[in-house]
């Protein structure tokens, strides 16, 4: 069976998105598993905490 484009991608993002990041130099802010603060943001309907960012699994 032939692996998908995503399943040969996913781990390759993982690498790279799959821990936490809260640099400031990234327009992203607060990140963790390709996450970002804002796009947790935007799925609760209300703005999302560092705390909350960083408790995804």
């Amino acid at each position: 069976m032939t692996a998908t484009t995503f399943e040969r991608a996913l781990p390759l993002v993982l690498a790279h998105e799959g821990g936490w990041s809260d640099d400031p130099a990234d327009p992203g802010g607060a990140t963790k598993l390709g996450v970002t603060i804002g796009t947790l943001s935007l799925w609760l309907g209300r703005p999302a905490t560092k705390a909350e960012v960083k408790a995804l699994t």
